[in-house]
């Protein structure tokens, strides 16, 4: 038995399928699983549900991954859909079924494609060691207190983007380092401090939803930028919440920003392909034709800017 699609299946042994992303998503169910192609074509691989009981009788003896489980395959509407088998199992074999299914997984492709999680509660953060060599995440939690990451970010020490979306009361959250290093981070969460992650974030992308950011602490950041002080790594910045109040004259007159000029740098910028957890928005060219531009001291990098009266973009160019 194989949790398989059929058609995927097939094309994995006709022609030799090399996905460039296998997507783990946990929840409190179960876990699906997909894959996307080097032509982002995402396909439905897998579907596992838990179950607080199966009937002895329609309990099945099967190996998934070379690991022996008690469990049920059903038919349903879904798998119609979808041309894939889910397998029930018992809620205390999560765990275990979840290891079956990462290991079955892996033997699938003989390359190693890029994994990526995506969680919806904190029992799903430690449940989630069980999958090896994640590079990306998408973290979505409701919860009364700042999400503890700290087993997460280490358990996964290969990671290079993260994107949280988080709800809890407005209390302070002092970052993690080891999240301020990731090359991309993303973070939704409603009237969140933005100066400490400008502060001290040594990644490459930062993309901030609703947080309170004083356009006075905005304009410190880029002249600190402009003086060399600080995010010498970074490559984009976005900061958005519709009640920021920002001037963008007042902005861009306090920070010395010049027209474009094509001469100077190109007109598109464009963000890694592999950021795909951080922003969806920003697949493909961003123009920039309508963006100023600042200078780093002494003939350092150049940035262009564009300051709304919600937000700002801050684009690096290499």
């Amino acid at each position: 038995m194989s949790l398989c699609s059929e058609h995927f299946k097939t094309q994995i042994q006709l022609f030799n399928l090399k996905p460039q992303i296998v997507s783990y998503q946990l929840g409190p169910t179960g876990t699906r699983v997909f894959v996307t192609s080097d032509d982002n074509t995402v396909c439905s691989l897998a579907y596992i549900l838990n179950g607080s009981y199966i009937p002895v009788e329609e309990q099945v003896p099967m190996k998934l991954g070379g690991m022996p489980l008690a469990c049920r395959c059903d038919k349903t509407e879904l798998a119609e859909n979808d041309g894939m088998h889910i397998l029930r199992y018992l809620e205390l074999e999560k765990n275990q079924t979840l290891k079956a299914l990462h290991s079955h997984i892996n033997t699938l492709f003989h390359h190693k494609p890029r994994i990526q999680l995506q969680i919806h509660s904190n029992r799903d953060l430690e449940t989630s060691e069980i999958i090896n060599d994640v590079r990306d995440s998408t973290i979505v939690l409701k919860t009364t207190k700042p999400p503890n990451l700290e087993n997460f970010l280490t358990t996964h020490p290969n990671q290079e983007n993260i994107k949280i979306e988080v709800t809890y009361p407005t209390v302070k959250w002092i970052p993690h380092p080891k999240l301020l290093s990731m090359d991309g981070l993303s973070i939704h969460k409603v009237g969140l401090n933005a100066k400490p992650f400008l502060d001290m974030f040594t990644g490459r992308y930062l993309i901030l939803d609703s947080p309170q950011l004083k356009e006075t602490e905005l304009i410190v950041f880029i002249k600190k930028w402009k003086q060399n002080e600080m995010c010498n790594n970074l490559r984009a910045l976005i900061v958005k919440n519709s009640q920021l109040l920002f001037n963008n004259r007042r902005v861009l007159r306090r920070i010395n920003a010049l027209k474009w000029d094509e001469a100077r740098r190109p007109k598109s910028f464009r963000f890694d392909s592999m950021l795909t957890t951080l922003e969806p928005d920003t697949h493909g060219d961003i123009d920039c034709s309508s963006y100023s531009d600042i200078q780093q001291d002494d003939g350092g990098k150049w940035a262009s800017i564009k300051v709304t009266k919600h937000g700002v973009s801050f684009f690096v160019w290499d």
